[in-house]
């Protein structure tokens, strides 16, 4: 068998307490976070939800504000030009589709917990 040194030798830490303690913060370690990972993964997937829903509800708002601009824009030719097409009507018809469809969506889509 081959001698063992004195550095080969790890000697075990003095147990002083019953109750388990957490080690020293190591000064060549990153900072611990204050909280575990388990709640860090859920808390960003809960931020990245949030965001995608606040894509999508700006890219409702812009949707609604546009049709609601072709409908008044709309109303406002049919006043002024009495115009009597089919692809008019069936145009005004279509904007109002999108923005009541697009107003239940925003409003009846789940909020944020």
């Amino acid at each position: 068998m081959p001698a063992t040194s004195s550095h080969d030798i790890i000697e075990k830490p003095v147990i002083s307490s019953g109750v388990d303690l957490p080690f020293p913060p190591n000064s060549a370690s990153p900072e611990q976070p204050s909280e575990d990972i388990p709640t860090q993964i859920r808390l960003n997937d809960q931020k990245h939800t949030h965001a995608v829903e606040d894509f999508k509800n700006a890219i409702g708002k812009q949707l609604l504000y546009g049709c609601l601009f072709a409908i008044a824009v709309f109303a406002l030719l049919d006043a002024h030009c009495n115009i009597e097409s089919p692809m008019f009507t069936s145009a005004f018809e279509v904007a109002k589709i999108v923005a009541t469809t697009v107003l239940g969506y925003l409003f009846g889509s789940k909020s944020k917990s």
